[in-house]
């Protein structure tokens, strides 16, 4: 199968072949700038679990994190694996008690990165015929406190054998009393078996929030680039951009999908395109013009075929002056591995 014609799986990533990283690079080119890539496992990944600075940014309860049970460790040689994020956790949390002794034992979130807390599911949105929102509700008045790129872990049962992914949520970071998450099931996915199950009303367990990615300073420009749902990680990303009035950031997204009723957020990206600072093109691989049951709006930027190496290079060339950095979110076996031949 093409690598723009497989959906990656923030929403379910079962297997190597599924999983879902985030790759930051700056792209090779003449001018000065320096090149740097980064490799971290996520989940839509973006399968996607964002690259998050070791010290101060992880969550700060002032308790000492939780080794994760061996039952956490899905052992597909996950990079990194639940167990290396407790290296830098416990590591992080031994360096703010050194700094900070007097730390708050509470956390601004109702969720704990620590312990799996048990929510209530209030909808379940269908979005296609494979894709769907589910929110869940927060205690009243709380909200995740999520940085953009950060994401969530849900555990699950599967017939006997507990399932651990994980979700970037995709609903506003300061949304009061729920979160959402977006979630692509596939045939033989083991989370997507459970999934599957949910009703509204029924509980489900999440952990979190782990990771963030914030812009650097100097980076002029960001473009994105994500196959199907691994647009997740960054819905937050764009949204914060859009929301700071100080930033000078300008974004590109390109968004590789199978079919045109596969693009998300739709509407949003349409809005964001309004924006001086943001613009996106859609490409879809796996049916032509009105086969899919959707038609292009006026003024989508739609291109009926699979994202190329000639349209990333096309973005770099465009570039201003300044620093460039490429975030990718997408399969590890297909869509990352074929970009970073491109991007370097």
């Amino acid at each position: 199968m093409n690598s723009y014609e497989q959906e990656s799986s923030v929403s379910d990533h079962s297997s190597n072949r599924d999983e879902c990283i985030f790759v930051e690079t700056s792209f090779p080119t003449n001018s000065a700038d320096e090149s740097s890539t980064e490799l971290n496992h996520s989940s839509n990944e973006s399968p996607s679990r964002l690259n998050r600075a070791e010290s101060d940014h992880s969550p700060d309860t002032g308790e000492e994190p939780r080794r994760p049970l061996d039952s956490e460790c899905c052992g597909s040689g996950c990079s990194p694996c639940v167990f290396d994020l407790y290296d830098r956790d416990l590591a992080a949390w031994r360096r703010r008690r050194l700094r900070q002794p007097e730390l708050a034992t509470t956390s601004a979130s109702p969720l704990r990165p620590d312990r799996f807390t048990a929510l209530t599911l209030t909808s379940i949105t269908a979005l296609s015929d494979s894709a769907s929102l589910y929110r869940f509700s927060l205690p009243a008045g709380t909200s995740l406190c999520l940085p953009p790129g950060g994401h969530l872990r849900l555990r699950a049962d599967d017939a006997g054998r507990s399932v651990t992914r994980a979700y970037t949520p995709v609903s506003p970071p300061d949304a009061q009393g729920y979160f959402e998450v977006y979630i692509r099931l596939y045939p033989s996915g083991a989370m997507s078996s459970c999934v599957r199950r949910w009703r509204v009303g029924q509980t489900a367990l999440w952990s979190g929030p782990f990771g963030e990615y914030r812009p650097r300073p100097a980076d002029r420009r960001l473009v994105l680039l994500a196959a199907g749902t691994g647009v997740a990680p960054f819905v937050n990303l764009v949204r914060a951009a859009m929301e700071d009035e100080d930033s000078e950031t300008r974004l590109t997204l390109l968004l590789a999908v199978r079919r045109l009723q596969d693009v998300f957020p739709r509407d949003q990206l349409a809005q964001w395109a309004s924006y001086w600072n943001f613009t996106y093109q859609l490409f879809v691989s796996g049916a032509g013009e009105g086969t899919d049951g959707a038609e292009p709006r006026y003024g989508e930027p739609v291109r009926w075929r699979r994202l190329q190496e000639r349209d990333v290079r096309e973005v770099a060339l465009q570039s201003a002056a300044g620093s460039t950095r490429y975030l990718v979110c997408g399969t590890r076996s297909n869509s990352v591995n074929v970009l970073r031949r491109w991007i370097g």
